[in-house]
Order: C-alpha cells, then sequence, then structure tokens
C-alpha cells in the first residue's frame, strides 16, 4: 500500500467572473409629420360653367342624332351601298389602228407561197446604169419593184425576182424615158423580127409557186416612141 499523501487536496479554483457593459436603448428618431394638402380653391361659378358645357355637348348630339336620323328617312330608310355594290364602269376596248404603209405593194412575205423569175439585164452600152427592175401583175395591177446598183457598183446583169404566183409584165427602167422590156425581141434585139412592131409588145411571164420561170430577158431598147407607149401603157 501507498503511503498516504501529507498534502490536503487542492480546492477547485472558480474563474472570476467578467462584468458585461450594458448597452443604453436606441430611441427612434422622430418622424416628421406629412404636411396636409390644402384642396384646390374653386372659383366662383366654375361649377355653373361645368354644367352649361355639359349641356352644350348634349344639345350638339343630340342634333347631331336627329340629322342623322332626318335624312336616313329622307333617303326612304335605304341604305348607302357598299363599296362592293357599286358597279364598276364598264370599259369598252378601242381597236388600235392597223398601220397601213404607202407605196408600192410587196409580195407575200412567205418564200414557200411564191415562185421565182429570173433572166438577165441588157443595155445598148458597155455599162448597165443603176436602175429599177418593175413587175405589174396584170390581173390586180399590183405593182412590184427591184433595185439594180448597176454595173459600175458591182451589180449582176442576172436577177432574180421572187413573186407571189400570178400572170406579170417585167421592165428594166433606167431613166424616166428608158427602159428595157421582155418582148419578143428581148432574146435577140439585133435580129430582123425586132424591126417589126408587132413584136415589141410585152410578153405575159406565168409565175408558179415554188418554180423558177427562166430566160425572162430585160432587153428590148430598140423601140420607137409609138411603141413605147403601147409597152407603158401595160404599167
Amino acid at each position: 500500500m501507498e503511503p498516504a499523501s501529507s498534502n490536503p487536496p487542492a480546492e477547485p479554483v472558480n474563474p472570476p467572473t467578467q462584468e458585461v457593459p450594458s448597452i443604453p436603448p436606441v430611441t427612434p428618431a422622430p418622424v416628421a409629420p406629412t404636411p396636409e394638402i390644402p384642396p384646390a380653391p374653386v372659383k366662383p361659378g366654375s361649377s355653373k360653367a361645368l354644367v352649361i358645357v355639359s349641356i352644350a355637348i348634349l344639345v350638339v348630339a343630340v342634333l347631331a342624332a336627329a340629322a342623322y336620323f332626318l335624312g336616313y328617312l329622307s333617303l326612304g330608310g335605304a341604305k348607302k351601298p357598299t363599296p362592293t355594290q357599286v358597279a364598276a364602269p364598264t370599259v369598252t376596248p378601242i381597236e388600235s389602228p392597223v398601220a397601213t404603209v404607202s407605196g408600192s405593194p410587196v409580195a407575200s412575205p412567205s418564200a414557200s407561197m411564191q415562185g421565182t423569175v429570173s433572166g438577165k439585164l441588157c443595155y445598148p452600152s458597155e455599162m448597165a446604169p443603176a436602175g429599177e427592175i418593175t413587175a405589174k401583175e396584170t390581173t390586180t395591177n399590183e405593182s412590184f419593184k427591184q433595185s439594180f446598183a448597176g454595173t459600175a457598183a458591182g451589180g449582176s446583169l442576172a436577177y432574180t425576182f421572187l413573186l407571189a404566183p400570178g400572170t406579170y409584165h417585167l421592165k428594166y427602167q433606167t431613166t424616166p424615158t428608158m427602159a428595157g422590156y421582155y418582148t419578143a425581141c428581148a432574146k435577140d434585139p439585133t435580129s430582123s423580127v425586132c424591126t417589126q412592131d408587132t413584136n415589141h409588145v410585152n410578153l405575159d411571164v406565168v409565175v408558179t409557186t415554188g418554180k423558177n420561170t427562166m430566160g425572162v430577158e430585160l432587153c428590148d431598147f430598140y423601140w420607137n416612141q409609138t411603141q413605147k407607149q403601147a409597152l407603158d401603157a401595160a404599167f
């Protein structure tokens, strides 16, 4: 056994008590009172004016309603037609005038419905001057013209004329007083055949659709003035 201690037991030590400082109470800040707004002063007589305006507006409304009602009765109670009820004005189309071209008639533009006349031009000189080839239809009296530039400008004495089917007389006009015609003398103007007056007569040239009438020589320049008058009468 252990010997008993001679020292007395230690007493518990309590920690010193700390004092908590007291917090003074917070006094709320005084709230300023909201100032009262005094009512707007009413001018004397303003209520009376307001009543008068109200009455005037009411009178105007009544008059407007009465005017509308009277107008409605004057029309027999019929409603005005709505835009969809109003018939649209009828527009009559006017055909545009067809333009006409003055001058010599032109053959039909459809080549498939035409025929061809071909031959040569002559002139009693080394050079053939510029001129105009004319084809006159003997039934309708329509004239068709084709320009010739002349050999000096590179024109060829061989010509081709596209024409509608029909019967024609042809000539090669170089000046107002000079022309070569297609006659019995055209093949050989210097032969004895051409010395006879009866052979200076226009020969008919028949044009057929899709065919070429060849050998129409415009070479009869060997006529006298009487013969020329008869030849020109066909043109």
